[in-house]
């Protein structure tokens, strides 16, 4: 159904269907251009303008080519939001306001295509620009379909969506919390909902995913399944053909839905019960430590994903391999494989299978590898004697090379957005071509202490050093970046052994360490404070300094030779001046 102007007075239409579906469908916010290569234009939810085109064009994700009113006033785009989808929909531009509209409903927006010479937009071909025109329009809602799940998590969707999907979305996530109605209170709370993305959708095509991307990732080109909900954007994204297990189904004996919605369990649920998050990370630890499991595996690669892929294992709805990365795929093998697993997720999750209107074992659930006893821990790794002449000679240059915070358990790095730090999964130890900027950090020597400066960007005016925040010395003060000052005590750190080059990173001015605030364990996004000095420190106020990899797809440098060496406790100069014991 197309509309030819924008001034038609708002009509909304609501049809309660089976299930508890609602359709929504607001009949006036769709402008369909005459006589323009535009064929359609809408403001969506989350502020981005939708533009569909005739044909398929280029330029069209640069900002300058727009001119946008907002209610009578000239809007701002983000130049940074823009993207172009020509594969999964019907050559669509997506632009985001940079400024939030406060009651879409009631919005009425012009825009204009501007060509003035300079990488004006035009059709793919090449073949001419796009007609300049002024188009009129409103808001029309993107999700139009939508159910409540029993314990309350709102399931939604295009109008392109099989309404199954929903459904199937909100029985699988009741089921997996049936056992435990608090953390799904807990998780809706922090706003957790669920978004299904159509078949010819994809997580990057929805509202809550366009931020996930930058200009450089073509959004159709990476064509994400699932995405998990946290606490930045507390959305759940799945595609309808992985809940409907269709011939579309890019993954056809794996549950994509269990894995990311396991995902939020432990963002949005999870990490806000403090015996449970602590429960976790201590049996994540356990099998990080033991050994037991392939290191090289995804599952243990970092505590994001034991949580997701245990979830799996747990419902039985993952694909058995026969190359030691999935060889555990039922309860009973994790119970034998990883008793301390097993005990923390049967604390959480039912003890039965999904639901057969959820996940069809019958089709997708092998088990011909059978997993009958629980291998032997491997020996710890011997913790280098620091004053051995034997110890790794030191294969860095601090006046060239770029260093890395590692985490105890090697699993995330200290980053930082130019103002206070968290920690981050470890995206340099990767083949993919990220940007390493956040994480590179120039490790000047004064004395007995270190300055971590970091890297410097294009658009830096000035080095920037780790410190806290405001020159602050008390616990819990956030740790944070600051403009190089010689004079600052509090920009200098000693690192401090706690087992071979492990260390706790001590501040010159207070004798505080550097730690993760409520020392959980670092994860995405987890906030870094000053924390007490201890002889024997938990292992989240522990880090490694390692040299960084020369560049994207070169081997990842991990032995001990490539690490700072840190002092002895009882020759560390920061803590006699402190205090500290």
């Amino acid at each position: 159904m197309k509309f030819r102007g924008a001034n038609l007075r708002i009509l909304a239409l609501a049809v309660s269907i089976s299930l508890g579906l609602t359709v929504c469908f607001d009949a006036s916010a769709q402008t369909k251009a005459e006589n323009s290569d535009v064929k359609q234009i809408r403001l969506i939810e989350n502020n981005y303008i939708e533009i569909l085109w005739k044909d398929k064009v280029k330029n069209s994700t640069i900002a300058e080519n727009y001119k946008v009113t907002l209610n009578g006033k000239s809007a701002q785009l983000d130049p940074g939001s823009c993207y172009y989808y020509d594969r999964m929909s019907d050559n669509m531009t997506s632009l985001k306001l940079a400024e939030t509209v406060s009651k879409p409903e009631d919005a009425k927006l012009t825009l204009t295509v501007v060509n003035d010479g300079k990488d004006d937009i035009r059709t793919a071909s090449g073949n001419g620009k796009i007609a300049e025109t002024t188009l009129e329009f409103g808001y029309e809602p993107f999700y139009q379909k939508k159910v409540t799940s029993k314990l309350g998590f709102p399931v939604k969707g295009s109008k392109n969506v099989d309404e199954r999907a929903l459904q199937i979305a909100a029985d699988t996530a009741d089921f997996m919390l049936s056992k435990r109605p608090d953390i799904a209170k807990a998780m809706l709370k922090n706003k957790a909902d669920i978004a299904v993305s159509a078949s010819n959708e994809n997580a990057y095509y929805l509202p809550e995913g366009r931020g996930m991307t930058d200009n450089s990732l073509d959004p159709d080109k990476f064509p994400a399944r699932g995405l998990a909900g946290n606490k930045a954007s507390p959305t759940v994204m799945i595609a309808q053909d992985e809940l409907l297990q269709n011939d579309k189904s890019k993954y056809p004996r794996e549950n994509v839905f269990v894995h990311e919605f396991g995902h939020t369990i432990k963002f949005l649920g999870v990490a806000d019960i403090p015996d449970l998050i602590h429960a976790y990370e201590d049996a994540y630890v356990h099998a990080k430590k033991s050994g037991r499991w392939d290191q090289a595996t995804y599952l243990i690669s970092n505590q994001e994903e034991f949580f997701a892929c245990t979830t799996n294992i747990w419902f039985e709805s993952v694909l058995e391999r026969e190359d030691s990365t999935a060889l555990v795929n039922t309860k009973k093998e994790l119970q034998i494989f990883d008793p301390q697993a097993y005990e923390f997720f049967s604390k959480i999750y039912p003890d039965e299978r999904l639901p057969e209107s959820c996940w069809d074992y019958d089709a997708k659930f092998k088990n011909e590898i059978q997993i009958t006893e629980q291998p032997p821990a491997k020996a710890p790794a011997k913790i280098p004697d620091l004053d051995s002449p034997d110890a790794p000679k030191a294969e860095y240059n601090l006046s060239t090379d770029y260093f890395k915070i590692l985490s105890y358990l090697g699993t995330n790095i200290i980053q930082s957005d130019g103002q206070e730090l968290n920690t981050w999964w470890d995206f340099s130890n990767t083949w993919a071509n990220y940007n390493f900027d956040a994480l590179s950090w120039r490790v000047i020597k004064e004395g007995d202490y270190y300055r971590f400066v970091l890297k410097k960007t294009e658009t830096q005016k000035k080095d920037l050093a780790i410190m806290p925040k405001d020159g602050g010395a008390t616990e819990g003060t956030p740790i944070a970046v600051g403009a190089v000052n010689q004079q600052d005590d509090s920009q200098l750190w000693q690192l401090v052994s706690s087992e071979g080059y492990l260390c706790q990173i001590v501040n010159k001015k207070s004798g505080l360490v550097i730690g993760t605030e409520k020392e959980i364990l670092p994860t995405d996004g987890t906030v870094l404070v000053l924390n007490k000095y201890e002889q024997n420190p938990s292992y989240t106020n522990q880090w490694r300094v390692l040299r960084l990899k020369d560049k994207p797809g070169d081997e990842s440098l991990v032995d001990d030779k490539y690490a700072i060496k840190p002092v002895k406790a009882d020759r560390a100069s920061a803590l006699k001046k402190s205090g500290a014991k």
